[in-house]
Protein backbone atom coordinates (compact mmCIF):
# COMPACT_ATOMS: atom_id res chain seq x y z
CA UNK A 1 0.00 0.00 0.00
CA UNK A 2 1.37 3.02 -1.10
CA UNK A 3 0.91 5.91 1.89
CA UNK A 4 2.07 9.24 2.55
CA UNK A 5 1.43 8.97 6.39
CA UNK A 6 -0.82 12.11 6.40
CA UNK A 7 -2.20 12.31 10.18
CA UNK A 8 -5.88 12.73 9.13
CA UNK A 9 -7.77 13.78 11.86
CA UNK A 10 -10.50 11.01 12.97
CA UNK A 11 -13.24 13.52 13.59
CA UNK A 12 -13.11 14.91 10.14
CA UNK A 13 -15.92 15.14 7.87
CA UNK A 14 -15.19 16.57 4.99
CA UNK A 15 -11.57 16.91 3.47
CA UNK A 16 -11.32 20.27 1.00
CA UNK A 17 -8.54 21.39 -1.95
CA UNK A 18 -8.38 23.02 -4.83
CA UNK A 19 -5.67 23.81 -7.90
CA UNK A 20 -3.85 20.38 -8.21
CA UNK A 21 -3.89 21.97 -11.90
CA UNK A 22 -3.53 17.95 -13.39
CA UNK A 23 -2.17 18.14 -16.77
CA UNK A 24 -0.14 21.08 -15.93
CA UNK A 25 3.97 21.67 -15.36
CA UNK A 26 4.74 21.35 -12.16
CA UNK A 27 1.34 19.87 -10.93
CA UNK A 28 2.33 17.57 -7.80
CA UNK A 29 0.14 14.75 -9.14
CA UNK A 30 2.22 12.57 -7.95
CA UNK A 31 1.70 13.15 -4.65
CA UNK A 32 -1.97 13.80 -5.13
CA UNK A 33 -2.16 10.76 -6.44
CA UNK A 34 -0.46 9.18 -3.36
CA UNK A 35 -2.47 11.38 -1.57
CA UNK A 36 -5.71 9.80 -2.55
CA UNK A 37 -4.53 6.35 -1.75
CA UNK A 38 -3.56 7.38 1.68
CA UNK A 39 -7.20 8.76 2.20
CA UNK A 40 -8.78 5.82 0.30
CA UNK A 41 -6.63 3.15 3.19
CA UNK A 42 -7.82 4.73 5.83
CA UNK A 43 -11.64 4.90 4.89
CA UNK A 44 -11.68 1.12 3.98
CA UNK A 45 -9.74 0.29 7.09
CA UNK A 46 -12.54 2.33 9.18
CA UNK A 47 -9.71 4.97 11.02
CA UNK A 48 -11.83 7.80 9.52
CA UNK A 49 -15.67 6.88 10.49
CA UNK A 50 -16.95 10.52 9.94
CA UNK A 51 -15.21 11.18 7.01
CA UNK A 52 -18.17 11.25 4.46
CA UNK A 53 -16.83 14.41 1.54
CA UNK A 54 -13.99 14.84 -0.64
CA UNK A 55 -14.85 18.46 -1.91
CA UNK A 56 -12.57 20.02 -4.81
CA UNK A 57 -12.51 23.38 -5.44
CA UNK A 58 -12.20 24.11 -9.03
CA UNK A 59 -8.78 24.28 -10.93
CA UNK A 60 -8.27 20.41 -10.81
CA UNK A 61 -8.79 19.52 -14.26
CA UNK A 62 -6.41 21.93 -16.60
CA UNK A 63 -8.20 22.21 -19.69
CA UNK A 64 -6.56 25.87 -20.34
CA UNK A 65 -2.71 23.66 -20.34
CA UNK A 66 -3.76 19.85 -21.62
CA UNK A 67 -6.68 18.42 -23.48
CA UNK A 68 -9.98 16.04 -22.74
CA UNK A 69 -7.88 12.97 -24.23
CA UNK A 70 -4.29 13.42 -22.81
CA UNK A 71 -6.35 14.23 -19.19
CA UNK A 72 -8.07 10.55 -19.74
CA UNK A 73 -5.13 8.84 -20.73
CA UNK A 74 -1.83 8.95 -19.15
CA UNK A 75 -0.79 6.53 -16.45
CA UNK A 76 -0.95 9.00 -13.34
CA UNK A 77 -3.99 10.46 -14.85
CA UNK A 78 -5.82 7.33 -14.84
CA UNK A 79 -4.71 6.31 -11.62
CA UNK A 80 -6.21 9.64 -9.86
CA UNK A 81 -9.14 8.83 -11.82
CA UNK A 82 -9.79 5.65 -11.10
CA UNK A 83 -9.60 6.26 -7.33
CA UNK A 84 -12.03 9.55 -8.02
CA UNK A 85 -14.39 6.36 -9.46
CA UNK A 86 -13.88 4.19 -6.18
CA UNK A 87 -14.82 7.12 -3.66
CA UNK A 88 -18.09 8.01 -6.17
CA UNK A 89 -19.10 4.31 -6.00
CA UNK A 90 -18.70 3.97 -1.91
CA UNK A 91 -21.96 4.36 0.06
CA UNK A 92 -22.43 6.83 2.35
CA UNK A 93 -19.43 8.43 0.63
CA UNK A 94 -19.95 11.98 -1.59
CA UNK A 95 -17.02 13.13 -4.24
CA UNK A 96 -18.16 16.94 -4.84
CA UNK A 97 -16.46 19.15 -6.94
CA UNK A 98 -16.94 23.30 -7.53
CA UNK A 99 -15.12 24.12 -11.05
CA UNK A 100 -12.92 26.96 -11.71
CA UNK A 101 -11.24 29.02 -14.33
CA UNK A 102 -9.17 26.68 -16.06
CA UNK A 103 -11.88 24.31 -16.73
CA UNK A 104 -14.98 26.43 -18.28
CA UNK A 105 -15.54 29.79 -19.59
CA UNK A 106 -15.95 33.13 -17.90
CA UNK A 107 -16.72 35.62 -20.27
CA UNK A 108 -19.09 37.81 -19.54
CA UNK A 109 -22.46 37.42 -17.43
CA UNK A 110 -20.38 33.87 -16.41
CA UNK A 111 -23.18 33.24 -13.90
CA UNK A 112 -26.19 33.45 -17.02
CA UNK A 113 -23.73 30.94 -19.23
CA UNK A 114 -22.15 28.20 -16.33
CA UNK A 115 -24.88 25.52 -16.29
CA UNK A 116 -24.11 25.45 -19.92
CA UNK A 117 -20.44 25.76 -20.11
CA UNK A 118 -20.59 22.84 -16.89
CA UNK A 119 -23.32 20.63 -18.82
CA UNK A 120 -20.69 20.95 -22.09
CA UNK A 121 -17.48 20.02 -20.22
CA UNK A 122 -18.92 17.29 -18.70
CA UNK A 123 -20.19 16.13 -22.07
CA UNK A 124 -16.88 16.46 -23.69
CA UNK A 125 -15.19 14.48 -21.16
CA UNK A 126 -18.15 11.52 -21.34
CA UNK A 127 -17.38 12.02 -25.33
CA UNK A 128 -14.09 11.66 -25.57
CA UNK A 129 -14.05 8.94 -22.42
CA UNK A 130 -16.47 6.27 -25.01
CA UNK A 131 -14.07 7.28 -27.64
CA UNK A 132 -11.27 5.49 -25.37
CA UNK A 133 -13.55 2.53 -23.81
CA UNK A 134 -13.73 4.31 -20.46
CA UNK A 135 -16.58 4.61 -18.32
CA UNK A 136 -16.35 6.65 -15.50
CA UNK A 137 -19.48 7.67 -13.65
CA UNK A 138 -18.74 10.36 -11.92
CA UNK A 139 -18.47 12.95 -14.76
CA UNK A 140 -21.92 13.81 -14.15
CA UNK A 141 -23.78 17.56 -13.86
CA UNK A 142 -24.84 16.80 -10.60
CA UNK A 143 -21.86 16.61 -8.73
CA UNK A 144 -20.20 19.92 -10.56
CA UNK A 145 -21.49 23.04 -9.11
CA UNK A 146 -20.10 26.69 -8.75
CA UNK A 147 -20.99 27.31 -5.45
CA UNK A 148 -21.54 24.81 -2.14
CA UNK A 149 -23.28 25.50 1.13
CA UNK A 150 -21.85 23.04 4.12
CA UNK A 151 -24.77 24.30 6.63
CA UNK A 152 -27.12 22.85 9.18
CA UNK A 153 -29.71 20.06 8.32
CA UNK A 154 -32.88 22.10 7.06
CA UNK A 155 -34.90 19.50 9.45
CA UNK A 156 -33.37 19.85 12.35
CA UNK A 157 -31.52 16.89 12.20
CA UNK A 158 -27.79 16.91 13.48
CA UNK A 159 -26.10 15.71 10.26
CA UNK A 160 -24.38 18.10 8.42
CA UNK A 161 -26.19 19.01 4.84
CA UNK A 162 -24.56 19.82 1.63
CA UNK A 163 -25.85 22.05 -0.98
CA UNK A 164 -24.82 22.70 -4.81
CA UNK A 165 -25.49 25.71 -6.57
CA UNK A 166 -24.48 26.84 -10.07
CA UNK A 167 -25.51 30.49 -9.33
CA UNK A 168 -25.06 33.21 -6.90
CA UNK A 169 -28.73 33.83 -7.37
CA UNK A 170 -29.53 30.05 -6.94
CA UNK A 171 -27.79 30.28 -3.34
CA UNK A 172 -29.83 33.47 -3.02
CA UNK A 173 -33.43 31.32 -3.64
CA UNK A 174 -32.13 28.39 -2.50
CA UNK A 175 -32.49 26.45 -5.93
CA UNK A 176 -30.00 23.67 -5.27
CA UNK A 177 -29.50 21.47 -7.86
CA UNK A 178 -28.04 18.37 -5.66
CA UNK A 179 -28.32 18.42 -1.40
CA UNK A 180 -26.45 15.49 0.51
CA UNK A 181 -27.10 14.62 4.07
CA UNK A 182 -23.64 13.48 6.00
CA UNK A 183 -24.44 10.85 7.40
CA UNK A 184 -22.57 11.51 10.91
CA UNK A 185 -23.04 13.13 13.81
CA UNK A 186 -21.70 16.68 14.71
CA UNK A 187 -20.38 17.99 18.27
CA UNK A 188 -21.44 21.07 17.96
CA UNK A 189 -25.12 23.08 18.48
CA UNK A 190 -23.77 26.25 17.07
CA UNK A 191 -25.43 27.54 13.52
CA UNK A 192 -22.79 27.27 10.35
CA UNK A 193 -22.88 28.22 7.13
CA UNK A 194 -19.77 27.95 5.55
CA UNK A 195 -19.43 29.20 1.71
CA UNK A 196 -17.07 26.92 -0.37
CA UNK A 197 -16.21 28.19 -3.82
CA UNK A 198 -13.41 28.32 -6.31
CA UNK A 199 -12.41 31.72 -5.38
CA UNK A 200 -12.26 33.42 -9.31
CA UNK A 201 -15.23 35.27 -8.18
CA UNK A 202 -12.86 37.15 -6.31
CA UNK A 203 -10.64 37.90 -8.51
CA UNK A 204 -9.93 41.74 -8.39
CA UNK A 205 -8.52 40.87 -12.41
CA UNK A 206 -11.22 38.67 -13.51
CA UNK A 207 -12.77 39.89 -16.14
CA UNK A 208 -9.28 40.75 -18.05
CA UNK A 209 -7.96 37.59 -17.45
CA UNK A 210 -10.93 35.46 -18.05
CA UNK A 211 -10.33 36.03 -21.97
CA UNK A 212 -6.70 34.76 -21.84
CA UNK A 213 -8.37 31.73 -19.55
CA UNK A 214 -11.23 31.51 -22.35
CA UNK A 215 -8.43 31.87 -25.25
CA UNK A 216 -7.09 28.69 -23.82
CA UNK A 217 -10.00 26.63 -23.27
CA UNK A 218 -11.21 27.38 -26.42
CA UNK A 219 -8.12 25.97 -28.23
CA UNK A 220 -8.47 22.48 -29.74
CA UNK A 221 -4.94 21.69 -30.56
CA UNK A 222 -2.86 19.61 -28.05
CA UNK A 223 0.28 21.13 -29.90
CA UNK A 224 -0.56 24.60 -28.87
CA UNK A 225 -1.38 23.74 -25.46
CA UNK A 226 1.25 21.85 -24.59
CA UNK A 227 3.71 24.59 -25.96
CA UNK A 228 1.61 27.65 -23.85
CA UNK A 229 1.97 25.15 -20.54
CA UNK A 230 6.04 24.98 -21.22
CA UNK A 231 6.04 29.23 -21.38
CA UNK A 232 3.54 29.77 -18.84
CA UNK A 233 3.92 27.28 -16.52
CA UNK A 234 7.99 26.08 -17.01
CA UNK A 235 9.96 29.59 -18.47
CA UNK A 236 7.88 32.38 -17.27
CA UNK A 237 7.54 30.41 -14.23
CA UNK A 238 11.48 30.08 -13.81
CA UNK A 239 11.85 33.48 -14.42
CA UNK A 240 9.19 34.69 -11.74
CA UNK A 241 10.11 32.17 -9.25
CA UNK A 242 13.72 31.67 -9.74
CA UNK A 243 16.04 34.42 -11.34
CA UNK A 244 14.62 37.26 -8.95
CA UNK A 245 17.64 38.70 -9.63
CA UNK A 246 16.43 39.25 -13.58
CA UNK A 247 12.97 40.60 -12.72
CA UNK A 248 13.51 43.65 -13.61
CA UNK A 249 15.12 43.36 -16.56
CA UNK A 250 12.56 40.54 -18.30
CA UNK A 251 10.02 43.51 -17.43
CA UNK A 252 11.21 45.54 -20.54
CA UNK A 253 13.01 42.17 -22.75
CA UNK A 254 10.13 39.29 -21.49
CA UNK A 255 8.01 39.40 -24.93
CA UNK A 256 11.98 38.60 -26.95
CA UNK A 257 12.91 36.08 -24.48
CA UNK A 258 9.87 34.35 -24.49
CA UNK A 259 9.52 34.08 -28.00
CA UNK A 260 13.28 32.77 -27.64
CA UNK A 261 12.10 29.94 -25.38
CA UNK A 262 9.20 29.04 -27.33
CA UNK A 263 11.43 28.47 -30.43
CA UNK A 264 13.43 26.42 -28.54
CA UNK A 265 11.02 24.26 -27.36
CA UNK A 266 9.57 23.58 -30.65
CA UNK A 267 12.50 22.76 -32.00
CA UNK A 268 13.15 20.42 -29.08
CA UNK A 269 9.92 18.27 -29.45
CA UNK A 270 10.01 18.86 -33.53
CA UNK A 271 6.72 20.52 -33.71
CA UNK A 272 5.49 21.79 -37.06
CA UNK A 273 3.73 25.20 -36.70
CA UNK A 274 1.73 26.69 -39.40
CA UNK A 275 0.88 30.40 -40.29
CA UNK A 276 -1.99 30.44 -38.54
CA UNK A 277 -0.51 28.70 -35.33
CA UNK A 278 2.55 30.86 -34.92
CA UNK A 279 -0.18 34.21 -34.95
CA UNK A 280 -2.01 32.36 -32.05
CA UNK A 281 1.16 31.38 -30.33
CA UNK A 282 2.46 35.40 -30.78
CA UNK A 283 -1.29 36.61 -29.00
CA UNK A 284 -0.50 33.49 -26.38
CA UNK A 285 3.32 34.59 -25.53
CA UNK A 286 1.69 38.33 -24.59
CA UNK A 287 -1.88 37.28 -22.40
CA UNK A 288 0.90 34.48 -20.40
CA UNK A 289 3.38 37.35 -19.87
CA UNK A 290 0.34 39.70 -18.56
CA UNK A 291 -1.46 36.78 -16.99
CA UNK A 292 2.35 35.58 -14.79
CA UNK A 293 2.39 39.44 -13.30
CA UNK A 294 -1.01 38.93 -12.43
CA UNK A 295 -0.78 35.87 -10.73
CA UNK A 296 2.60 37.68 -8.42
CA UNK A 297 0.06 40.78 -7.75
CA UNK A 298 -2.58 38.16 -6.28
CA UNK A 299 -0.46 35.89 -4.10
CA UNK A 300 -1.03 38.19 -1.38
CA UNK A 301 -4.84 37.13 -1.25
CA UNK A 302 -5.70 40.66 0.03
CA UNK A 303 -7.69 41.96 -3.33
CA UNK A 304 -9.50 38.55 -3.13
CA UNK A 305 -10.73 39.36 0.85
CA UNK A 306 -11.36 42.53 -0.01
CA UNK A 307 -13.79 41.20 -2.88
CA UNK A 308 -14.90 38.94 -0.22
CA UNK A 309 -15.92 41.25 2.53
CA UNK A 310 -18.48 42.95 -0.44
CA UNK A 311 -19.71 39.76 -1.26
CA UNK A 312 -20.89 38.62 1.79
CA UNK A 313 -23.48 40.59 3.28
CA UNK A 314 -26.17 39.79 0.24
CA UNK A 315 -26.08 36.80 1.55
CA UNK A 316 -26.30 37.65 5.59
CA UNK A 317 -29.23 40.69 4.44
CA UNK A 318 -31.22 37.24 2.60
CA UNK A 319 -31.41 35.28 5.20
CA UNK A 320 -28.26 32.99 4.62
CA UNK A 321 -25.60 33.24 8.02
CA UNK A 322 -22.57 32.63 6.27
CA UNK A 323 -19.67 32.50 8.99
CA UNK A 324 -17.33 31.04 6.99
CA UNK A 325 -15.98 31.25 3.30
CA UNK A 326 -13.39 28.71 1.94
CA UNK A 327 -11.77 29.34 -1.39
CA UNK A 328 -8.26 28.48 -3.54
CA UNK A 329 -7.37 30.13 -6.81
CA UNK A 330 -4.70 32.11 -5.21
CA UNK A 331 -2.21 29.19 -4.60
CA UNK A 332 -0.85 30.42 -1.54
CA UNK A 333 -3.06 29.69 1.75
CA UNK A 334 -3.79 33.19 3.98
CA UNK A 335 -0.64 35.01 5.59
CA UNK A 336 -1.54 37.19 8.62
CA UNK A 337 -1.77 40.79 8.10
CA UNK A 338 -1.49 43.03 11.20
CA UNK A 339 -4.30 45.72 9.86
CA UNK A 340 -6.78 45.04 6.76
CA UNK A 341 -9.93 47.52 5.77
CA UNK A 342 -9.75 49.76 9.32
CA UNK A 343 -9.25 46.85 11.53
CA UNK A 344 -12.66 44.86 9.82
CA UNK A 345 -10.32 41.92 9.11
CA UNK A 346 -8.25 40.40 11.70
CA UNK A 347 -6.23 37.57 11.44
CA UNK A 348 -7.83 34.67 13.63
CA UNK A 349 -5.73 32.60 16.22
CA UNK A 350 -5.65 30.06 13.29
CA UNK A 351 -2.53 31.92 10.83
CA UNK A 352 -3.92 30.66 7.71
CA UNK A 353 -7.56 32.47 8.63
CA UNK A 354 -8.85 35.85 8.77
CA UNK A 355 -11.66 37.15 10.70
CA UNK A 356 -14.51 39.56 9.13
CA UNK A 357 -16.37 41.78 11.66
CA UNK A 358 -19.13 43.36 9.67
CA UNK A 359 -21.83 44.46 12.34
CA UNK A 360 -23.90 42.47 13.13
CA UNK A 361 -22.08 39.71 11.79
CA UNK A 362 -19.28 38.10 11.26
CA UNK A 363 -16.74 35.40 9.37
CA UNK A 364 -13.67 33.99 8.84
CA UNK A 365 -12.20 33.41 5.63
CA UNK A 366 -10.27 30.48 4.94
CA UNK A 367 -7.61 29.53 1.50
CA UNK A 368 -7.06 26.08 0.57
CA UNK A 369 -4.02 26.76 -1.10
CA UNK A 370 -2.73 24.25 -3.72
CA UNK A 371 -1.19 21.37 -5.31
CA UNK A 372 0.80 23.00 -8.48
CA UNK A 373 3.84 25.98 -7.96
CA UNK A 374 4.04 24.89 -3.75
CA UNK A 375 7.20 23.55 -1.98
CA UNK A 376 3.99 21.54 0.10
CA UNK A 377 0.35 20.93 -1.47
CA UNK A 378 -2.25 21.65 1.30
CA UNK A 379 -5.57 20.73 2.13
CA UNK A 380 -8.50 21.62 4.70
CA UNK A 381 -10.44 19.31 7.08
CA UNK A 382 -13.90 20.29 8.57
CA UNK A 383 -13.69 18.19 11.79
CA UNK A 384 -17.65 17.39 13.18
CA UNK A 385 -16.89 20.47 16.03
CA UNK A 386 -17.35 22.89 12.20
CA UNK A 387 -13.92 23.88 13.13
CA UNK A 388 -11.89 24.33 9.70
CA UNK A 389 -8.05 23.21 10.00
CA UNK A 390 -5.77 23.48 7.24
CA UNK A 391 -3.47 21.16 7.03
CA UNK A 392 0.00 20.36 4.60
CA UNK A 393 1.80 17.07 3.31
CA UNK A 394 4.66 16.57 5.05
CA UNK A 395 6.57 15.29 2.17
CA UNK A 396 9.24 16.19 0.08
CA UNK A 397 9.38 14.98 -3.82
CA UNK A 398 12.37 12.97 -3.45
CA UNK A 399 10.67 11.21 -0.88
CA UNK A 400 7.13 10.72 -2.83
CA UNK A 401 9.41 9.11 -5.86
CA UNK A 402 10.23 7.01 -2.94
CA UNK A 403 7.25 5.86 -2.44
CA UNK A 404 6.23 5.61 -5.79
CA UNK A 405 9.50 3.06 -6.33
CA UNK A 406 7.94 0.40 -4.22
Amino acid sequence: MRDLGIKFNPNSVAVVLSDVHMGAIHSKESFFDLFLSSLLYRLKNEDLPKLKALIILGDFFDLIMDSYEDLLEFGVYRSILDQFETLHQMEDFHLIFALGNHEIPLIGDYNKKFTFNKDKMIQNFNTQQKKMGLNYSFFTNNIFSQYILFQPDEDGASQPLIKLFDTEHDVLTNNSINAFNLNTETLSTDINYYLLTHGFQFDPALKTFSKFWNLGLLNPFSVLKQIGDGIWNGFLKKIYDKARALFYYTKREIKEMVKEESKTFIAGKNLQLNKTDNKQLDKDVNLKKKSDMHREAIRDNQGCIKKIVKFIPKFVNNGIPINHVIYGHTHDKLRPLARLFNRRVQPSPNQFQFEVDLQPSKFLISNTGAWQHVKKPSFIEIHSDWEVKPQTVPLKLSEVEQIIKR
